[in-house]
Formats: structure tokens, C-alpha cells, sequence
């Protein structure tokens, strides 16, 4: 009887879903002086293909795009034209599992993005482009739980980045350790520590009192320390919340003007039940430059940056294969000194999705 059992087992797993939704950016070019919004049309794939585990071994892979035409096209600061948003990842993924104590999985991942980046962060000033992004990721990641109460994880990663006209083109190694404890079933405390290396393949250090660039290429290493609560509340489980909270460190291996220190937190609250969900989120961020001041003085106050995002989104499944949904995103960038990026954008959408699974 058992034989029969495992042999009647599927071997593959396959899920598909396709949306489409109509919406209103308010300021697509990131712009803190001149904000312009354009109406868009936003079409989504999500997919995901597994070979359901059949002794200790699984796979799987899944392709996730999204494309967003504008209404009309718009200039950026540089000239280029902005007429759409793309944004597309494609896995592959392998596990070996010993059921509830050990897993060791290996994952590829290529990616492409089409869209506008703020990139304060690699030059210390004002800086926001329409950028064509596309990677390669691939690396490990062992998990060990000697007891059903605690876990730890560890991870490398090396991910290959080309962006078009090649200036940004940069190698990234990166690595991470976390800890968890499970004190019940329904609360997961989690510390990570990460650290990531960018090395630029074309990019200089630039020199903001000379305005030129150094000898050298640029090289920026970034530390992540967090600490994040998973809780699942209510007699019925219809609650999930997940709090984060941590500091981050950010130095480049020149001047140091690109050095900060951040801190940061965000919270999730999701509901759900029967044919309803919402989600909401929202995270903060406050970046203060080592060595960068503003204004005048003996003691001029460090340069800061703060950035805050907030989102809601609420689905209603209609039947087994859709579902329609609506969201809405807010994001502020600001800073105390006018050569960063300063901004402001409101997006919200109203959307349809159709789900198969087999």
C-alpha cells in the first residue's frame, strides 16, 4: 500500500498567474523639483515549476516579469527617453534536505531591470537615472536545526552586474549568518549579520574638491546587521506581523566621501480571511555621512538622508482562478543638503490576476 501511495504522488508541480492592471504615478523621474505623473498600464507573469521531493532531493525554477508602459513618453535629466518600466528574474534552484535537521541548497538567478534608480549611494550627490540592469546571481545556502527551537542559516553569493553603457558594471560578493529561535509555533526571532564587496570594473573614485576623478577603481563594502520578529496572532491565525529593525555600515575604499552609517526599522501586518487579504508595510531609514558635512563653520553638522516607504495593498478572490486587487505606494527621499536626491512619489493601482496550479 505504500508503494501505490508514493507511486501515485505527482512527480511535477506547476503554477501559473498572469495580471493586469491601470494606474497613476505622480512622479515618475524621481524629481524634488519638477514632478511629473503619467497614467500607466502594468502587465505581470509569475511562474514556478517543482519537481515535488521524491526521496531527499528537489528542484525547482520560476520566472517572474513585469512590464509598465507610461502614457506618454519623458525626458530625464541625461535625455534619455522614459516610456516604460521592466523588470524580469528567472531561478533555478537545488536542495538536498535530511528532513527536520539539515538543507543545503544551491541557486542561479539572472535578472533584468529597466527602470529609474536612485543612485546617491554610489556617488555621494545628487543622482537619480534610468538605468538597463542585468545580472547574474548564483551561491549556497546551508540551514542546520540540531532542535526543533533553533536554526542557523548561512549564505555566500556572487552576483554579476552589467549596466548599459558599462560605467556601473560591477562584480558583488556577499555573505551572510543568521540565528533563529522558534519559541513556539507561532513566534520566529531571527539575527543576521551580512556583509556585501561591490568591486566597479570601469567606475573611479570621484573627487568632489578637485571635481575629477583617482587613480584606481572604486570599491564600496557594505555590513548589515538586523534582528527580525515573526509573529502569527489570533485564535484563527488570521494575523502575521513582522518587525525588523538594524544598522548598516557603508565604506568605499578612497576618500570616503560615500561613507555612512544607517539606521533603520519596518513593519509588516498581514490579514487574512476567507476570499480577503491586506497587506501593509512601511520602513524607514536614516543615513549619516561620516565625512560629509553641510554648510559652514567649525562644526558644521553631518550630511544625512532619510528615506521612508509605505504600502497597502487589498485582494479579493472571486473564485478559485481570480482574484482583483488594489495598491497603493509612497515613497520620501530627503536630506539636509541639496546635493542629494530630495523626492517625493505616490503611486496607486487597480489590478486583475487569473492563478492556475496543477
Amino acid at each position: 500500500m505504500q508503494a501505490l501511495l508514493v507511486a501515485a504522488r505527482p512527480t511535477w508541480t506547476v503554477s501559473a498567474s498572469a495580471s493586469a492592471a491601470m494606474g497613476y504615478n505622480d512622479n515618475i523621474l524621481l524629481s524634488s523639483t519638477a514632478p511629473v505623473g503619467k497614467a500607466f498600464g502594468r502587465v505581470g507573469v509569475d511562474s514556478l515549476l517543482w519537481h515535488v521531493p521524491q526521496a531527499k532531493i528537489d528542484y525547482s525554477a520560476f520566472v517572474n516579469a513585469t512590464y509598465t508602459r507610461y502614457s506618454s513618453r519623458l525626458v530625464d535629466a541625461q535625455g534619455d527617453v522614459v516610456d516604460h518600466n521592466t523588470e524580469a528574474f528567472a531561478g533555478l534552484e537545488w536542495r538536498f534536505k535530511q528532513p527536520d535537521w539539515f538543507s543545503f541548497t544551491l541557486d542561479g538567478n539572472g535578472y533584468l531591470l529597466d527602470e529609474v534608480f536612485d543612485l546617491t549611494n554610489f556617488s555621494g550627490r545628487r543622482d537619480v537615472a534610468n538605468l538597463d540592469v542585468r545580472g547574474v546571481k548564483v551561491g549556497p545556502t546551508v540551514r542546520w536545526s540540531p532542535w526543533r527551537w533553533i536554526y542557523a542559516e548561512a549564505n555566500a553569493v556572487t552576483d554579476w552586474q552589467r549596466y548599459a553603457g558599462g560605467f556601473n558594471d560591477a562584480t558583488v560578493h556577499g555573505g551572510a549568518a543568521r540565528l533563529g529561535l522558534k519559541a513556539t509555533d507561532r513566534i520566529d526571532v531571527r539575527g543576521e549579520v551580512a556583509e556585501e564587496h561591490r568591486a566597479f570594473r570601469h567606475r573611479h573614485p570621484f573627487d568632489p574638491d578637485l571635481r575629477d576623478s583617482l587613480p584606481g577603481l572604486l570599491a564600496i563594502t557594505q555590513r548589515t546587521k538586523e534582528v527580525r520578529l515573526t509573529a502569527t496572532l489570533g485564535h484563527a491565525r488570521h494575523w502575521t506581523t513582522t518587525t525588523r529593525a538594524g544598522t548598516q555600515t557603508y565604506t568605499d575604499n578612497a576618500l570616503g566621501d560615500l561613507d555612512f552609517h544607517e539606521r533603520h526599522a519596518a513593519e509588516e501586518v498581514e490579514w487574512s480571511a476567507g476570499a480577503w487579504l491586506v497587506h501593509a508595510e512601511g520602513s524607514a531609514r536614516r543615513k549619516t555621512y561620516d565625512h560629509q558635512t553641510v554648510g559652514g563653520g567649525s562644526n558644521p553638522p553631518p550630511q544625512i538622508k532619510d528615506e521612508y516607504e509605505a504600502q497597502l495593498r487589498i485582494e479579493r478572490k472571486l473564485n478559485a482562478a481570480w482574484t482583483v486587487f488594489t495598491e497603493y505606494t509612497w515613497e520620501r527621499s530627503r536630506s539636509n543638503d541639496e546635493e542629494i536626491a530630495s523626492y517625493r512619489t505616490n503611486e496607486g493601482l487597480l489590478g486583475i490576476r487569473w492563478s492556475w496550479e496543477k
